[in-house]
């Protein structure tokens, strides 16, 4: 038979993380065993419910020849769904993109053939919250102070701004001071800064979070993220701590 005219491929991320699916000219392929003795992989079509023979065959991750016909037409909008799926969990993966971004990014624009095919919404979102959990493990829970070990670059804000100004690393009475070189500029520029302490959201291991706040012409810092706070465990004389918070951050 003549050579194909179209010799375009794609290698994608398959329903699992370890598993892989290629594209090429609207059909869908999955590795057929391990490679054979001269170096070619061979792939065969995903459509076992029709019992389809159809094969290709691949050199170097590169399309090299067309093995058996496939049995039924190509169907594009399938291999767009399967593509779709792979995007949002190396987005997922290999970035630190809100979910309901990574979604909105790879599906806005697909033809609702696409969209048909694909699964929910909170399920794409569960998928690549997935994946990113699986290749960037969360570390384990420190059980007490002593095991919390602090690092620069564990500590950044979503945009990979570094947020750890301050660690006195004791294991009684803890003092961690979050925040931006950004922030620490409208705190100094305010003429006013306004304490939020909080006890509910505290992580386990610490007695209370205190947020500031300040007066900026640019930015209202209500966003804990983007606010200083002053992290500390449960002492016997709270308020004792408290002013060593103030009393470091006056000193960075």
């Amino acid at each position: 038979p003549p050579p194909p005219t179209d010799t375009s491929i794609k290698i994608i991320q398959g329903r699992t993380l370890t598993s892989k699916s290629l594209l090429h000219a609207g059909f869908r392929y999955s590795r057929d065993g391990k490679p054979l003795t001269d170096g070619r992989q061979a792939w065969r079509c995903v459509k076992r419910s029709c019992k389809c023979p159809g094969r290709l065959y691949t050199l170097n991750d590169a399309f090299h020849s067309l093995g058996k016909p496939h049995n039924h037409p190509a169907d594009a909008a399938d291999s767009n769904a399967a593509e779709a799926r792979s995007k949002i969990k190396e987005m997922a993966s290999t970035t630190t993109t809100s979910n309901h971004r990574i979604y909105c990014a790879v599906t806005g624009s697909l033809p609702a053939d696409t969209l048909a095919l694909l699964s929910s919404e909170d399920t794409l979102k569960k998928s690549a919250q997935r994946a990113r959990r699986k290749l960037n493990p969360r570390p384990r829970a420190p059980l007490t102070l002593a095991d919390l070990h602090l690092q620069p670059e564990d500590c950044r804000t979503l945009r990979q701004a570094d947020m750890l100004l301050y660690d006195n690393a004791s294991d009684q009475r803890r003092v961690v001071i979050l925040a931006t070189s950004d922030n620490l500029t409208i705190l100094a520029e305010s003429s006013s800064w306004y304490l939020d302490g909080t006890f509910k959201s505290s992580p386990q291991l610490f007695y209370q979070i205190l947020i500031l706040h300040a007066d900026s012409p640019h930015t209202l810092m209500t966003d804990p993220a983007a606010s200083p706070p002053s992290i500390h465990p449960h002492p016997p004389h709270p308020q004792g701590l408290c002013l060593d918070a103030f009393q470091s951050l006056t000193q960075i």
